[in-house]
């Protein structure tokens, strides 16, 4: 018996909407396609996730959406929606938070500031400066580029894993920029204020429109901010918190926004002509007996069928009309527009209002994750846990001392918890806990999950 369940995916930090009714079938026929690309690349598909393309495929799943201001919602796939809130809503938030001394350089008071790890200049930053050049000029273009944006708010992954995962915000985009600026000699700040940007219809694609890569729609530039907790206003130019980048070269200061980039939409092929899929014949194939919640009984060698023919259909019509296309080209996507410049700007695209000037980002815009575990309650930034391996350890004897290890590849780091000695049995064991998302979990910058393994007294 398949049971209808809330569905959520989330992609770098993107709330990737789920839809009802048709629009399973869609998402199914995108399953087809997956599978019929690794088909034409000779890759094995396994078993469930053809069942999982044909379960979508056959029958639409019903989309619970809840409001992120609600709470938790308990256990399940969980659609969220953010609400929007506006810059000065957000900057009377964050003013209210502990505080430490001023910056020099702050143009204002602003908030805590954290350790300066967003901008480490790691091997990776370092060789990827030296690749360029150290000139400012081809940084800039490299990340505005070839840095996809995400729209979330706050610093998340930091400059190495931004570079390794090749996407980041703006707050993420400036730390890769201002890390690489740093390691070849230039001194550079981040820039943190609102931007007034055209909603739509802006002849050269500078919009909020192409920016976010969504419909010419004020609604649904909406929920895409609110979503990813950016604050905005709207109306025929919207006021958006921005951070970009300020350099001082030769006495001269410059302002580069490279997170800021439109985007071409590339439509992709029909896929329900390409694999030939008819909704009654599919259904038919199905059989089974469809509930108000459930469907039972479906006739599974006559969907293997139906869906071996869809993928064989579609494999043939991409060999055929597409034989070196990209993925995007196929299932439809998105390109950067490129920009290339003679000179580094002093001003920026958008009329602009800069409010803080800081060095490195304050503690309260940086991403957190909470570990909890027995005795263990201890809150660690994710920038400093990118590419990095975390793992909990307690020390064998009768005595432990509860710590998390950060380790990297080339180097470890140990990060005590600050938590008291505790007895642990002389019959402990090892255990594997739940599996923990940690972004970057693996040195190439891969979202995988990693285990947490730790020395945990018998039960």
């Amino acid at each position: 018996m398949l049971e209808r369940k809330r569905l959520m995916a989330i992609h770098d930090g993107n709330l990737i909407t789920s839809v009802a009714g048709s629009g399973g079938w869609n998402f199914a026929l995108l399953l087809v396609t997956i599978k019929s690309m690794l088909l034409t690349t000779r890759i094995k598909i396994s078993r469930p996730l053809g069942i999982l393309a044909i379960a979508v495929l056959g029958f639409s799943l019903a989309v619970a959406s809840v409001n992120a201001a609600d709470g938790p919602a308990g256990p399940g796939w969980i659609s969220s929606q953010g609400t929007l809130v506006s810059p000065n809503e957000a900057d009377a938030h964050y003013k209210l938070l502990p505080k430490q001394s001023v910056q020099a350089n702050a143009k204002s008071a602003g908030p805590q500031l954290a350790a300066a790890t967003a901008t480490t200049p790691t091997s990776e930053i370092t060789a990827l400066a030296r690749s360029l050049k150290n000139d400012p000029r081809l940084i800039y273009e490299y990340v505005r580029n070839n840095v996809d944006y995400v729209p979330y708010f706050g610093s998340l992954k930091g400059a190495t894993l931004t570079y390794l995962e090749g996407s980041g915000n703006d707050f993420d985009q400036a730390s890769l920029m201002i890390a690489l600026l740093r390691a070849s000699g230039f001194t550079a700040q981040y820039v943190y204020g609102t931007m007034s940007i055209p909603a739509t219809g802006s002849a050269d694609q500078q919009d909020m429109q192409h920016w976010l890569k969504v419909d010419a729609n004020n609604t649904v530039i909406a929920t895409v901010l609110g979503n990813g907790g950016i604050p905005a206003t709207s109306g025929a130019n919207w006021t958006v918190s921005r951070v970009w980048v300020q350099v001082t070269i030769a006495g001269t200061n410059h302002l580069l926004d490279p997170a800021f980039k439109p985007y071409l939409a590339i439509s992709g092929i029909n896929l329900q002509t390409a694999t030939g899929y008819s909704k009654s014949a599919l259904l038919s194939a199905a059989g089974g007996t469809v509930g108000t919640d459930f469907v039972q009984s479906l006739n599974e060698t006559g969907l293997k069928n139906a869906m071996d023919g869809y993928t064989m259909n579609l494999a043939n019509y991409i060999r055929t009309n597409y034989p070196n296309a990209q993925t995007s080209e196929i299932i439809g996507g998105s390109k950067i527009v490129p920009q290339s410049l003679t000179a580094l700007p002093t001003s920026l695209a958008f009329s602009s209002n800069p409010q803080y000037y800081w060095t490195d980002i304050p503690d309260t815009y940086v991403h957190k994750v909470r570990i909890k575990h027995g005795g263990i309650d201890k809150t660690l930034n994710i920038p400093d846990l990118a590419g990095q391996k975390l793992s909990m350890v307690y020390r064998a004897g009768s005595v432990a001392a509860a710590t998390v290890m950060a380790k990297s590849v080339t180097e470890e780091a140990q990060v005590n918890l600050d938590q008291p000695i505790v007895p642990v049995p002389s019959e402990a064991r090892d255990r594997t806990l739940s599996k923990v998302n940690v972004p970057g979990a693996s040195i190439d910058g891969s979202k995988s999950t990693s285990k947490m393994v730790a020395m945990a007294a018998t039960s």
